[in-house]
């Protein structure tokens, strides 16, 4: 089976030509999308075929040739995935780019109707039943973390087809839209392989590299997904790992300056403390000059 994963486009929001040329919104649309990589890590070690869209670079290219006579960016970029022929397409969404995600995928699955369309990411895992209800192009909904799912749904659907047996999935029967029970979330973050930066060349000349610190809030605002999504979970990926994945992207890219993403890494003074006199120590034998880092948030 032939797996190509496509990101959400977070940069299609800027419509302004003085914002789209701006340094600040190019290195935000460049940047590698973790929550893409780190699936499709996990993706590469099934026996499928793997390929991976950024949609946000489409954006880009889009922009500055202004698009292919009458079309849109939906169109051109639906046209893009199709020509990957996959067996199934799998999107990120998020909130404000749902609406053009979605449009995508029904002209993919129009152009490809025996394919599956899968949608995974936080806009999705919310309105996961809506969505069936409302777009019959859409097979299947992946909810929350999928580093575990994603895999069983794939060997379901190359074997023996018991939807049942796949946690956080929602799907129809007969023309039903329900929903199995949740997956539990990913406690040990360490144990998840590194995002595949190598399938992208993202990170190829590139000034700085992001890594993830962990995942989850243990609050629960009522205007973010993150709650809803990671269900309160918070947990933090070790400084030992988070140590070797820069020592890894350093000598493999010669990168030095890394952005560490977490929604809420400062919580817990502890293990912020514990990470930064580990960050301290590294310097004696981190590689090349001394690491520089920047704690980012992205709350949702």
């Amino acid at each position: 089976m032939k797996v190509l994963l496509i990101s959400a486009a977070t940069a299609a929001e800027f419509e302004d030509p003085a914002e789209i040329e701006s340094e600040q919104v190019r290195k935000y649309a460049l940047e590698p999308q973790l929550g893409i990589l780190s699936l499709a890590a996990v993706v590469e070690r099934t026996s499928c075929e793997l390929g991976l869209i950024n949609l946000n670079r489409t954006f880009l290219e889009y922009k500055e040739g202004n698009g292919s006579p009458g079309k849109d960016f939906s169109d051109t970029a639906a046209q893009l995935i199709i020509e990957q022929d996959a067996e199934l397409y799998g999107f990120g969404t998020i909130c404000s780019s749902y609406p053009l995600t979605l449009r995508i995928a029904q002209r993919v699955k129009a152009a490809r109707p025996n394919s599956t369309i899968l949608l995974g990411g936080p806009q999705a895992s919310i309105v996961d039943l809506p969505t069936l209800t409302s777009f019959p192009f859409v097979d299947f909904v992946l909810r929350g973390e999928a580093e575990l799912t994603l895999p069983a749904l794939l060997e379901e659907l190359q074997g023996s087809c018991r939807l049942e047996r796949v946690l956080g999935l929602s799907y129809r029967i007969d023309g039903r839209p329900q929903r199995n029970g949740n997956a539990e979330v990913i406690q040990d973050l360490d144990a998840l392989p590194s995002p595949a930066y190598h399938l992208t060349g993202e990170l190829v000349g590139a000034a700085e590299a992001a890594l993830e610190l962990g995942r989850g809030c243990p609050f629960s605002c009522t205007f973010c997904s993150t709650n809803d999504f990671f269900r309160r979970k918070f947990r933090l990926r070790s400084p030992e790992r988070v140590l070797a994945d820069m020592r890894s992207i350093h000598a493999q890219y010669g990168i030095s300056h890394f952005g560490l993403v977490h929604d809420m890494f400062t919580v817990d003074r502890r293990r912020v403390v514990a990470f930064c006199e580990a960050m301290t120590a590294s310097h004696t034998d981190l590689p090349g000059r001394a690491a520089h880092v920047l704690i980012v948030s992205m709350k949702s």
